[in-house]
């Protein structure tokens, strides 16, 4: 397509003069747009995303780079119905039915689509994609307020919408959300993971990933507590533990570990944290030893990092029975992650969690059947090309990156064949300490296991009774979000 790729707003959809009457009398239900316009992809929509039609006073003009012009006074209220994606020449009459009368068949849509989108014969031929959007009308005292309160945050700067998730929505219109909130911009997979399940299960739903731009948690949680459409949603690195003061309840998932991973919106309008991150990884990394015809049982692991998320995989491995070791900067959090595991389990009937600072690493690794690293290091941000086996200095210069990476390599050769290297971290390609771990030939985990397990665990909280009205099962929601990201069940 020929286009500039005109940034125009996600919840406008606009129509030209002649079919503005056919709008007026909410006759027009349908419209077909050039390849994929779904949920998070290039202009596209969402089911149940409710967007204002307008019509266009003058056209504009991707390929000159010209917006249109929309006519004051000119406007209706209409909410996603669906948006599937076809072959044109797999289309049907009955896909035709709600369109305009001069859009009809395949031939006339061709035409159409080559001449408002000023397309060649060939990109609009028979095996061509078309996206068809339904939708209807609804009333002006239905509409929902302007500026409500998440939007306003949006507004004042303390969210952003996230641009690393894939298919993340970059609009809050719509009935109910679930809103991941972010530290930093990163590949999260929660928004295509649940918003897939949303639409094979027919839940009225969205998952959108918001990042936190102003650290005003409480203003946030406020906001959270008063807009009618947020249900609950996820909690991303550095806010599982932060997040907690300024939540109402804790499940014992979240109490026990002094972190929560997923908030959840109770009758009264309160903000319940859980926990599903330890039991989400530590099911990921059973399944990758079942595999092996081995135990989680007994192993020797080397947990890098003490913050929310370690704190939930830490009490969930002790459960399981392995030997941790955690290794942190500020040693003090190490200690006290560790005397509380101990607390918990008691450690007279079992081998203690011990704890140790960075700099014994290297003295440690070399009996670890497996190495964890649940700190930053790695992730996008200012810690993304430091390995998470060495100091990080900030920063990031060549010498101060030349430094962690050679002391890296140096741990590195001290790691047993046979040993397991982990990062929980998510990123489209391998973090510096996973690339490092296969160059040498070990075995390796990324966080997707972590990831997709947990996110069962949240859907399951979140819509269990959904999901029993429906007759669907953890397991087909799992299947679900696996394909969704990219994991091999």
């Amino acid at each position: 397509m020929k286009d500039c790729r005109l940034d125009l707003d996600p919840n406008e959809m606009a129509f030209r003069k002649m079919y503005w009457p056919l709008v007026e009398a909410g006759i027009l239900t349908k419209v077909f747009r050039p390849g994929k316009r779904q949920c998070g992809d290039f202009r596209g929509y969402c089911k149940g995303q409710r967007v204002t039609a307008r019509r266009i006073e003058r056209i504009g003009a991707d390929w000159f780079g010209v917006p249109p012009i929309f006519s004051e006074g000119c406007e209706r209220d209409v909410e996603i119905v669906s948006v599937v994606v076809k072959r044109i020449g797999d289309l049907s009459k009955a896909d035709f039915v709600g369109s305009s009368p001069d859009v009809r068949d395949v031939k006339s849509l061709r035409y159409h689509l080559g001449m408002i989108y000023n397309l060649s014969p060939e990109e609009v031929g028979r095996n061509s994609n078309v996206t068809i959007i339904t939708f209807n009308y609804f009333n002006e005292e239905t509409r929902m307020e302007n500026k409500l309160p998440i939007d306003q945050l949006l507004e004042e700067g303390v969210l952003q919408f996230a641009s690393h998730p894939p298919h993340n929505p970059k609009t809050l219109s719509f009935r109910r959300l679930a809103i991941t909130l972010l530290e930093d911009d990163y590949p999260a997979k929660t928004p295509i993971m649940w918003n897939t399940t949303y639409e094979a299960l027919g839940i009225e739903c969205t998952s959108v990933a918001l990042v936190v731009k102003e650290h005003d948690l409480a203003k946030i949680a406020e906001a959270l507590r008063s807009d009618q459409r947020y249900i609950g949603g996820g909690l991303g690195v550095g806010l599982k533990d932060d997040m907690l003061p300024f939540l109402d309840h804790l499940d014992q998932s979240a109490a026990s570990v002094n972190a929560s991973n997923i908030v959840i919106k109770q009758q009264d309008g309160g903000l319940k944290g859980y926990n599903t991150d330890g039991m989400g990884f530590v099911a990921g990394l059973n399944r990758h030893y079942a595999e092996r015809s081995e135990s989680l049982l007994g192993k020797n692991v080397l947990l890098l990092g003490s913050g929310g998320t370690a704190n939930a995989i830490a009490f969930k491995l002790a459960g399981a029975g392995v030997k941790l070791v955690i290794a942190n900067r500020t040693l003090s959090k190490a200690e006290n992650l560790a005397a509380s595991i101990n607390e918990l389990y008691g450690a007279s009937e079992r081998e203690p969690v011990r704890f140790c600072p960075e700099a014994e690493i290297i003295d440690i690794i070399g009996t670890s059947d497996i190495v964890i690293n649940s700190t930053t290091k790695g992730a996008v941000g200012p810690y993304s090309c430091y390995s998470a086996l060495a100091p990080a200095v900030l920063p990031a210069s060549a010498e101060n990156l030349a430094e962690n990476h050679r002391q890296a390599a140096e741990i590195l050769r001290q790691i047993k064949q046979g040993a397991l290297v982990v990062d929980v971290v998510l990123r489209n390609e391998d973090t510096p300490l996973l690339a490092s771990a296969k160059a040498i030939g070990l075995q390796t985990m990324n966080g997707i296991p972590m990831v997709l397990n947990q996110g069962v665990e949240a859907f399951s909280i979140m819509h269990g009774n959904e999901l029993l009205s429906l007759g669907k099962t953890k397991k087909e929601v799992a299947s679900f979000m696996a394909k969704a990201a990219g994991f091999s069940e």
